[in-house]
C-alpha cells in the first residue's frame, strides 16, 4: 500500500473524529497518530468502512445543527453526533490490537483536552 494512500486513509480518519484548524495541522497530526499507533495495512482496510460511514453520519448531523436554530433540537443533534462519535470509537477499538487500543484512548484524551482550550 502506497504512503500517500496510508496518508489519506488516515486523513479520513482523524477528520471525521476531530477537527483540525488548518490542513497542515491535520496532515502532522495524522503522521503523529499513524507513527504512534502503527497501524497495518490490514487495519487501515478495516478502518476504512468504519470512517466512511462515520463521515457521512456526522455530515448529515452537521448540517442539521448548522441550520437549526432552536436549542432542543441542537442538543438533541449535539447527542446524535456524541453517539456517531462513540461507535466509531469502539468500532476502531474494536480493529485495534490492545497496545493500539490504549494508545488510541490516550490520543483521544489529549485532543478532547486541546479542543477544551
Amino acid at each position: 500500500m502506497s504512503n500517500k494512500f496510508t496518508v489519506t486513509m488516515l486523513i479520513l480518519i482523524f477528520a471525521s473524529i476531530t477537527s483540525f484548524s488548518s490542513p497542515r495541522e491535520l496532515e502532522k497530526s495524522v503522521t503523529d497518530y499513524s507513527t504512534r499507533l502503527e497501524l497495518t495495512e490490514d487495519q487501515i482496510d478495516e478502518i476504512k468502512p468504519v470512517i466512511e460511514k462515520s463521515a457521512v453520519e456526522r455530515k448529515a448531523i452537521l448540517k442539521q445543527l448548522s441550520v437549526s436554530d432552536k436549542k432542543r433540537e441542537k442538543r438533541k443533534l449535539e447527542k446524535e453526533l456524541k453517539k456517531v462519535e462513540e461507535k466509531t470509537d469502539k468500532n476502531l477499538v474494536e480493529i485495534l490490537d490492545s497496545d493500539q487500543a490504549k494508545e488510541w484512548k490516550v490520543i483521544r484524551k489529549e485532543v478532547t483536552e486541546k479542543n477544551k482550550v
